[in-house]
């Protein structure tokens, strides 16, 4: 029996695969509209997997249609890897006019390969015509630009191309290597052929727009940019320098990024803005209700989906049960509210409110005091889906080794659940070798990327800080004890170390950012929340979304150096700020 959690590499899922197991989310049909959009969101949120069903010859499958003239847009698919563009050797002509022109001429020709790629794909399906005359105005104009193309038959015209363009860029690369080498970069690079946005890219894709497959596809065109933050600088600005030409009535950018795309300054010194030259959508489910309940919902049409695939018809909470003696033992401490709210000695405003706000705390603090806080079981449907943070892959990957465990366990019989003591040993797993692991590959990434040992070292003083730290206030008295996020109270006093690791933080996943509204004065402040997927790391409840603590930077760049600081005391105060607590005594670690 086949594992229908298996997580697939976007690039090289197939159309039956979409049809069989992608599920739009809510921002799906934003992407759909024509203009200009950056997808941004943490690796394996979802965004490549979205861009691979726009993708055409994956959208018609998906969406049932069964030829090219009844798609409403034309999707062409431009992966963006590191070792493809990278700039070496173009660094040697910093502050030279042929870094620009070679720049974009390299970009240029990487999207024109791609886009001639995907055309290809969608010929073999569909019986293409192209005019005559419009192949010979197309073929003269790129031989004004250097190109030699003497085309045989014009049903191989696209494949001439094609190969014309892969030639010249096995050229430009052998450029590249002698730039290395010879001091006068003038006698190897020589403008024969120099393509531009204006010149090359834009006539192409208008050319495209007039070939027949069965019908015109003279159709809105999307590029789909995936990975767009692992374009250097000078290819990064040169993109943008695209998008500000906004010329979205013959081709719109769909552009994925990690959150850490370097610029949005262009060539020419500019600055593309939105909502003017783009939109943006953020795939990031943690950060409103609305986000939420959005999300429960795709996870488990994802779960039951798969399982359909597998001829199992069951749902999502039965196909992953908490184990039954916590729940009977956390209705317990439930229904003790309940009654004392009903005495008039409740705090909430609603029965339920205490109930489901302390419950689960009180159960963990009783495990705690009993030293078997690792008994506490991170299983159930709602309570994966809450640790996954928002991220799809943190809840299929631990999901596909539990299905394997049961595999085992069941020896051949069939599957109907998932025993929760899998689902516990597993997720425990996962978060311990999330902390590890990241911390691990940025170790790997010193001295790239502006990435130093000791920045690594106070990143991880940070989050075991705030961890451990959570982990008291949610065995303590206090009325919000179910904590996950922090503000800077003091926000105006952050120093640029600070907030380059909490950058780190954030682009790595330790760290999700928000925006919420400041206690003492009008504006909004950023709301740093630490990842869910380390609550069994620390032992934290991660059913809990609304409670938050204010810091100081004081306190905060105390964290950096010392990872065991504590809170000096946590005291009964339905009030408590940690801004109001004074850090311990410095024991430096760095």
């Amino acid at each position: 029996m086949n594992n229908p959690f298996s997580v697939v590499t976007p690039e090289n899922i197939t159309s039956d695969e979409i049809k069989n197991m992608f599920v739009e989310s809510t921002d799906f049909k934003n992407l759909e509209k024509k203009g200009h959009t950056f997808i941004h969101g943490h690796r394996g949120c979802g965004k490549s997997m979205a861009l691979q069903a726009l993708r055409t010859k994956h959208y018609m499958k998906f969406r049932n249609i069964n030829y090219i003239n009844e798609v409403p847009f034309i999707c062409m698919y431009i992966p963006i890897k590191r070792s493809v563009l990278a700039t070496i050797e173009l660094e040697r002509l910093k502050n030279d006019v042929l870094e620009k022109y070679f720049a974009e001429h390299m970009l240029c020709l990487h999207f024109a390969i791609n886009i001639c790629k995907e055309l290809i794909d969608l010929i073999e399906k569909e019986s293409l015509d192209i005019n005559e005359k419009e192949i010979e105005l197309f073929t003269n104009r790129i031989k004004l630009l250097g190109f030699e193309i003497n085309y045989s038959n014009k049903d191989n015209f696209i494949k001439e191309l094609f190969n014309l363009f892969e030639m010249q860029w096995t050229k430009d690369n052998l450029i590249r290597r002698k730039i290395s080498l010879i001091k006068n970069h003038e006698e190897i690079i020589e403008p024969e052929i120099f393509t531009s946005y204006h010149d090359f890219l834009l006539p192409l894709i208008k050319f495209l727009k007039k070939l027949d497959l069965n019908n015109k596809l003279d159709k809105d065109i999307y590029l789909l940019v995936d990975d767009a933050d692992n374009l250097p600088t000078i290819f990064t600005e040169t993109l943008n320098e695209w998008i500000l030409y906004r010329d979205t009535d013959s081709f719109s950018f769909k552009i994925s990024t990690q959150l850490k795309y370097k610029t949005y300054r262009t060539i020419s010194n500019n600055r593309i803005e939105k909502p003017h030259d783009y939109s943006e959508i953020v795939f990031s489910y943690v950060v409103s209700s609305q986000k939420k309940r959005d999300y429960y919902k795709f996870i488990k049409d994802i779960v039951e989906r798969r399982l359909k695939t597998i001829n199992i018809e069951s749902d999502a909470q039965t196909f992953l049960p908490e184990k039954e003696s916590q729940v009977t033992e956390i209705e317990k401490i439930k229904e003790n509210y309940r009654e004392a709210w009903r005495k008039g000695e409740g705090r909430g405003n609603q029965e339920s409110d205490d109930a489901n706000r302390y419950s689960r705390p009180d159960y963990i603090k009783m495990l705690s005091s009993k030293k078997q806080k690792a008994h506490y079981s991170y299983s159930g449907f709602r309570q994966l889906v809450n640790i996954s943070s928002g991220i799809v892959r943190h809840f299929l990957e631990p999901l596909s080794k539990m299905y394997e465990e049961q595999k085992v366990k069941n020896n051949g019989e069939a599957i109907i659940k998932i025993d929760d003591n899998i689902q516990n040993i597993i997720i425990r797993n996962e978060s311990i070798d999330f902390f590890k692991e990241q911390f691990e590959h940025l170790e790997k990434e010193v001295d790239k990327n502006d990435i130093h040992e000791e920045k690594i070292k106070k990143l991880k003083n940070l989050i075991t800080v705030l961890g451990e730290n959570f982990h008291e206030i949610l065995l303590s008295d206090l009325s919000e004890r179910r904590v996950f996020s922090f503000t800077i109270s003091d926000d105006s006093n952050v120093d640029k170390e600070l907030k380059e690791i909490l950058k780190l933080a954030v682009e790595y996943g330790f760290l999700y950012e928000s925006k919420i509204g400041k206690k003492s004065s009008s504006g909004r402040t950023e709301l740093y929340i630490l990842a869910r997927l380390l609550a069994p790391y620390f032992t934290l409840d991660p059913n809990g979304f609304s409670g938050y603590q204010s810091l100081t930077t004081e306190w905060l760049k105390e964290a950096l150096l010392n990872s065991n600081l504590k809170l000096k005391k946590l005291v009964q105060d339905d009030n408590i700020s940690l801004k109001n607590i004074q850090p311990t005594d410095r024991k430096s670690v760095v």
